[in-house]
């Protein structure tokens, strides 16, 4: 899979500190992504569950893990910023997300693609 528009390259000490402002530890494949590609549009953006269990996905972009330089690195577009705003329920559209996840992506919808960490 290739990205487009990703963010500043991540290192290991930078997702060090997002789990530990999380208090979360993220699964090593979704540090591996993410060290690849920090944030961005994929060029394949439909994503279909091969068992016919959930509805098909459309992913408009992940959201970066640090930095977003079209919102002057705002933490607040920031998978942690996000994930904390998120997580106090501040979010007036969607309602806050459980604490269980952690938003990665939006799909074509507005909705959060989460992981359960």
């Amino acid at each position: 899979m290739h990205f487009t528009k990703t963010e500043k390259t991540l290192t290991d000490g930078d997702l060090a500190r997002v789990e530990s402002a999380l208090g979360v530890r993220l699964p090593p494949a979704f540090k591996a992504h993410y060290l690849r590609h920090n944030g961005g549009t994929p060029d394949r953006t439909h994503w279909v569950d091969p068992e016919g269990q959930q509805a098909p996905v459309v992913v408009e972009r992940f959201i970066p893990m640090l930095h977003a330089r079209a919102f002057y690195d705002d933490p607040d577009f920031s998978i942690p910023g996000r994930t904390l705003t998120e997580w106090s329920g501040q979010n007036r559209i969607l309602r806050g997300v459980p604490k269980t996840l952690l938003p990665f992506a939006f799909e074509r919808l507005g909705g959060y693609l989460c992981i359960d960490h």
